[in-house]
């Protein structure tokens, strides 16, 4: 049905509603609205005989006219199509180093069955870091004048030394061929000392730091294996990190037991200088840990909290920031299509210090998803994104973009049948972002300034 591709919503005393279609977000009114709803049981012409010579009549032939027109432009334009990659040879812009299987904590959630994903634990060596290095370098986007390197474990600073060397291979051959390279690392924080913070800095690092949240949540979902307090040793690692002013990003996940201070918990970490955060829900399926219907309800209220919160940041020209909201907005605004997602392009590769080539760190360890070794090289592999029947039907697939296969695949078991709470999650966060920018627009002329310095941000 038409209505499917529809979002209504409210703000104050104004109605609006999201075409996914063409994601374009119109000024409406309660009739057009309440038309729009009822599209998920009538076509248009059965609306236009049902209100045939009544007061909705005219809204229904708006509605009609705007469905005719949109619908044209879309045909002509192709707007909503993915870009379909043909050759995971030759587009290659992100490189992943898993340069250790060794980690120092022992998460109740982790990913990687304690960090080695269930391989042996060791670290990448040097001659596979090359190897790897090479290969990225030769298989790189050609027209591409930007790439990104990534380290990630395990624990990736449990190998100090190998990042310290593959920061000065990886520059060298940037600085001979003209190319500039975004590095980033993806760390628990609690290894961090004044020599990892001064190449982070020369090297101008994205770090991420994994953190639940206070105190108690945090050495509760993330253990030192020493048994230490493992939030003081993060706060310790992100007070040298600030010293240098090295912006760092927070990643928070959600899960049973932190789900109810996740409002708390992000506002605290800003005010603990993490500007930017993530977030997700657990992937699991221990009921001790794991995000029931219950849990949803109280994160779609933390969640509604938030948005308002980051609303008044951006108004009152505050720094602090939740990336899963900048990135949705950035592509409302932009009217795209959500397309990140690295197991559906050829754009990543990610090595093992086994040398096993994946290009999604999810499913780093499950042979079944493995495209290649750095002996065999990449198999030419034709696209395979394939659109779940439900992404076809829901107005949120746009912004969401499908979903993420590994949670489908925890979750459900199938990797075609998504995960009902997880898809709840992402629409739901979807309706606050359009929300959230629908409220930035409607003011930008009355308080121009700081909101126009946030979209000149998230859009540069």
């Amino acid at each position: 049905m038409e209505g499917d591709r529809f979002f209504t919503y409210k703000i104050e005393n104004d109605f609006y509603f999201y075409d996914s279609i063409s994601a374009i977000i119109s000024e409406s009114s309660k009739e057009i609205n309440t038309i729009i709803e009822e599209l998920n049981q009538f076509s248009i012409d059965e609306l236009a005989h049902k209100y045939k010579d009544t007061n909705l009549e005219q809204y229904v032939y708006k509605l009609s006219d705007f469905l005719e027109e949109t619908n044209a432009y879309i045909k002509s334009q192709e707007i909503f199509t993915r870009k379909k990659v043909d050759n995971f040879n030759e587009e290659v812009l992100n490189l992943w180093l898993i340069v250790s299987y060794f980690c120092n904590m022992q998460c109740i959630y982790c990913l990687g069955n304690g960090g080695n994903y269930g391989r042996t634990k060791n670290l990448m060596s040097k001659e596979t870091a090359i190897e790897a290095i090479n290969l990225f370098w030769k298989r790189r986007n050609k027209k591409a004048k930007k790439l990104k390197v990534t380290f990630f474990g395990g624990e990736p600073l449990t190998n100090k030394d190998l990042i310290k060397y593959c920061l000065t291979y990886i520059n060298d051959l940037c600085e001979h061929d003209g190319i500039k390279v975004k590095y980033m690392i993806d760390t628990n924080g609690t290894l961090i000392d004044e020599e990892m913070a001064n190449l982070f800095k020369k090297n101008d690092f994205e770090v991420i730091v994994s953190i639940d949240g206070m105190e108690e949540i945090q050495n509760i979902n993330r253990p030192l294996v020493n048994k230490k307090n493992s939030y003081l040793e993060v706060i310790k690692g992100l007070k040298i990190l600030l010293s240098k002013e090295i912006e760092v990003t927070a990643r928070i996940t959600v899960t049973k037991n932190s789900v109810y201070c996740f409002y708390k918990t992000v506002c605290e970490l800003w005010d603990m200088g993490f500007n930017n955060i993530y977030f997700d829900i657990v992937s699991s399926l221990d009921d001790e840990i794991r995000i029931g219907n219950a849990e949803m309800d109280i994160l779609e209220e933390q969640l509604s909290l938030l948005t308002n919160k980051i609303y008044c940041n951006i108004v009152e020209g505050k720094n602090y920031r939740l990336l899963d909201f900048d990135k949705k907005i950035e592509l409302i605004h932009k009217r795209k299509i959500m397309s990140e997602c690295s197991f559906y392009n050829g754009y990543t590769y990610i090595v093992t210090p086994e040398k096993h080539i994946y290009n999604c760190f999810w499913l780093l360890g499950r042979d079944e998803f493995m495209i290649g070794t750095l002996k065999d090289r990449i198999a030419n592999q034709k696209n395979r994104y394939q659109e779940d029947i439900k992404c076809k039907t829901c107005w949120a697939k746009r912004i969401c973009g499908g979903g993420c296969l590994k949670k489908e695949i925890t979750y459900a078991g199938e990797a075609r049948d998504n995960f009902a709470l997880y898809c709840r999650e992402k629409r739901f966060l979807s309706q606050q972002c359009l929300l959230l920018y629908t409220r930035l627009i409607r003011h930008s002329t009355e308080i121009s300034g700081n909101i126009n310095r946030y979209f000149n941000d998230i859009l540069k």
